[in-house]
């Protein structure tokens, strides 16, 4: 079977009921054969009119036979026209066969791909990129013969497995292509043609996973591109020789690596989209606007995440207007780090053990935050509004309880000396922090808040904090995220570090968080218990080299 006959029987075994449909024929002939004349007849006339009649039926059978396969001709004649209709045009397909109807720049990105080489696409939270990259898979993979489609992401189980994956199955279940694939959790082979015509979820754990895949037609799909190291482009660049296609797609991270080369020093060679969350679609690009570009994109969602956030901070220029964020040299901790936490291990520490953080904020609008920390690994994260000292410190007594704390650390300073002393009077072991303390290192940190925030900076640089903890609510985290990218620094004159807290930024327009986030005073803590007593490390680093 030649390579488009083998397309044409992947894609005509599952024609959609809107595709091409069978002629009607003309009247059938007769199956009777003539009626036996009434008078008698020798047995020659007979054995005459036997072999007539049988090569009537016979003639009549070729007649029939000949009509069917003329409809047949016809029929497949239609489904090779169809078929090269879609080798170019995935729109059509996805709304033929996915019964789905793509945005404006949801088809203008497939449309791209389908002309050429190398797609890439940055955008906020909730457009639908994932949907777009399924949709391409589904596409390429039905419409060209023996094909292959590698996808990938920074993390196998929660990103190519419960996201992009999660997204294939959800578009082949009920659709018109089911019956064509065999679909495993991370893997999809058109019928029999499973070990050449395939579709598979490859970790991007390591380059060589993304090297040896040959086909005639080949198409990469990178999911959140932006997490993916530099080795896994180079390899897949590697296996690009023969008609193969790349598609990348992602929110905007840090402005270094190869996902935000193509979009800088690379854009000449790769056709390029930006999809912000506000915006109007016009001419392939988004124009400016107070709109959402999309109805699953909610007003009340941009608020909330303008309140929250902040509009300069660096995790509304990426989630919202999906640009690459502007973060300054006096950025505390860049919302590249925070977003490899999300998805790293972190460090194994041995000995590890638990501090619950307390955050008191009492009535006013700041939020309560308990958050538990196991070495550099954040557990828990809670939020309570306008809750008094006696019942913060209730809940924090119940929350070490429950969690299995060996440590609380509140934030004693202001409102928070209360609660220390509730849970002292209540037998709880506490580590009070007074931000405002001197350091163990005064040549180095203007007060104590300096120390710790320095710390948990290196430990985010170096790979050390973890927030990938499944279960972790994801409201909180976002919030969390939030928080730590907004946090700025500065040098005194004697060349101390200080950190700023947002609300000493300049410019009263700031809308974002007004205070510093407590999850990271459990993060200063807890990696350094010495002989079970809960201090803060003296670390005897210079934090300028």
């Amino acid at each position: 079977m030649t390579s488009r006959k083998r397309s044409e029987h992947a894609i005509s075994s599952s024609w959609p009921k809107s595709g091409p449909e069978k002629k009607k024929s003309g009247p059938r002939p007769s199956r009777t054969s003539p009626r036996s004349p009434s008078t008698p007849q020798s047995s020659e006339k007979k054995t005459h009119q036997t072999k007539t009649s049988t090569n009537a039926q016979k003639n009549l059978e070729l007649a029939k036979s000949s009509t069917e396969a003329n409809e047949t001709a016809a029929l497949l004649d239609q489904a090779v026209q169809g078929f090269t209709h879609y080798f170019d045009h995935p729109v059509a397909f996805v709304e033929d066969f996915l019964k789905a109807k793509p945005e404006p720049y949801q088809a203008d990105i497939l449309e791209a791909i389908a002309e050429y080489p190398a797609v890439a696409v940055r955008s906020g939270h909730g457009p639908g990129k994932t949907a777009t990259g399924a949709w391409a898979d589904l596409w390429f993979l039905a419409i060209r013969p023996m094909s292959k489609v590698p996808t990938t992401a920074p993390t196998f189980e929660k990103q190519v497995r419960d996201v992009f994956w999660a997204e294939i199955h959800r578009w082949v279940r009920g659709s018109a292509l089911e019956g064509s694939f065999t679909l495993s959790q991370t893997r999809m082979a058109v019928r029999d043609y499973e070990e050449e015509w395939f579709s598979a979820g490859i970790s991007a754990g390591r380059p060589e996973n993304l090297e040896g895949f040959h086909a005639p037609y080949l198409l990469y799909i990178i999911d959140e591109a932006k997490g993916v190291s530099d080795g896994i482009f180079d390899a897949i660049q590697g296996a690009l020789t023969e008609e193969a296609k790349l598609l990348l797609l992602s929110t905007p991270g840090s402005r270094h690596g190869y996902f935000y080369k193509v979009f800088t020093k690379l854009r000449s060679t790769w056709k390029t989209f930006h999809i912000p969350c506000l915006g109007r679609w016009e001419n392939g690009k988004a124009i400016p606007s107070n709109t959402p570009i999309c109805p699953r994109i909610s007003r009340a969602w941009v608020r909330t995440r303008k309140a929250e956030w902040g509009e300069d901070s660096s995790i509304y220029q990426a989630r919202v207007l999906g640009e690459f964020p502007d973060e300054g040299e006096d950025t505390l901790i860049p919302l590249s780090w925070i977003e490899a936490a999300q998805i790293g291990p972190g460090k194994a520490y041995e000995g590890k053990r638990r501090a619950l953080g307390v955050d008191v904020a009492r009535y006013g609008k700041n939020l309560t935050v308990f958050s538990l920390i196991e070495g550099a690994k954040l557990l828990h994260v809670r939020q309570r509004r306008r809750q008094s000292l006696t019942q913060t410190a209730g809940e924090a007594k119940r929350l070490a309880r429950e969690w299995k704390a060996d440590v609380v650390a509140v934030d004693d300073t202001g409102v928070g000396g209360g609660v220390t002393d509730i849970l002292r009077e209540a037998g709880v072991s506490v580590l009070p922090i007074l931000l405002g303390a001197s350091s163990s290192e005064p040549e180095y940190y203007a007060n104590l808040k300096a120390d710790l925030f320095w710390g948990l900076r290196k430990a985010f640089e170096e790979g050390e904090i973890s927030l990938s903890e499944e279960g972790l609510p994801r409201k909180d985290l976002e919030l969390l995220v939030g928080q730590l990218s907004a946090m700025k620094y500065e040098h005194r004159q004697g060349g101390q570090i200080r950190i700023v807290d947002p609300d000493e930024v300049s410019g009263a327009s700031f809308s974002g968080p007004k205070k510093s986030p407590d999850h990271a005073h459990p993060f200063g803590v807890s990696p350094d218990f010495r002989s079970g007593e809960a201090r803060p490390p003296v670390r005897h680093r210079n934090p300028l080299q």
